[in-house]
């Protein structure tokens, strides 16, 4: 009887093991994309630390995207709020924001400070990273062949990119039908350029909003 009761304990065990390890359906997007914003966030950190001359260029792209895979994640996992990034060529700065759906947005509002940076160090931006204080400048924003000073991302509940220059908005459901708000049919090309005039590209590709 005792013998009957272990190998039964054992192979029920065994089974709830199996069925938790193997996944018929594999792994869904939104993890994927937060596994690969955990690796940018430590990338960024070991290679700050890496003392080479590219060091800071090579951080900075590498915590920057990880930033706007983080944007697009939030918001494959809501489906009452938009999650997004907003882009400052001339300031060298960005932020990530959130704003639910019907919510009138700004921009200087429901600022988040992405995981892993380090806020600008004035009264004015703490809830921003500037990078040109890792001595790194933003260069050149174009979606397309168009040159942008300004560029807000925003992602639907699909992970649809979408981009705005600027001003009010109120997002609607779907996000496609927001007025003044565009879906990307163009790629969207970040230059990233350190003291050495050393450059570093980030791509956002149109409709899949897949991040190179």
């Amino acid at each position: 009887m005792a013998n009957n009761i272990s190998i039964k304990s054992y192979s029920e065990k065994t089974i709830f093991n199996s069925k938790c390890l193997l996944n018929d359906h594999g792994f869904t997007l939104v993890e994927i994309i937060s596994v690969l914003i955990i690796i940018a966030i430590v990338s960024g950190f070991m290679i700050s630390r890496m003392g080479s001359d590219k060091s800071e260029l090579y951080s900075i792209e590498s915590l920057f995207k990880g930033h706007i895979r983080y944007a697009q994640s939030k918001s494959m996992q809501s489906d009452s709020s938009v999650w997004g990034i907003r882009i400052n060529k001339a300031l060298d700065e960005y932020w990530l924001f959130n704003s639910d759906i019907g919510q009138t947005s700004k921009w200087d509002t429901n600022r988040r400070l992405p995981p892993g940076g380090t806020a600008s160090p004035t009264n004015l931006n703490p809830d921003r990273i500037k990078t040109s204080l890792m001595k790194v400048d933003i260069k050149a924003l174009k979606v397309g062949t168009s040159q942008k000073s300004l560029l807000t991302i925003v992602y639907d509940e699909m992970g649809v990119p979408f981009w705005t220059e600027g001003g009010t908005m109120v997002f609607l459901d779907p996000l496609s039908d927001t007025s003044g708000l565009n879906r990307l049919s163009a790629d969207i090309v970040i230059r990233l350029m350190d003291k050495s005039r050393n450059n570093k590209y980030i791509k956002i590709y149109q409709e899949t909003g897949f991040i190179q």
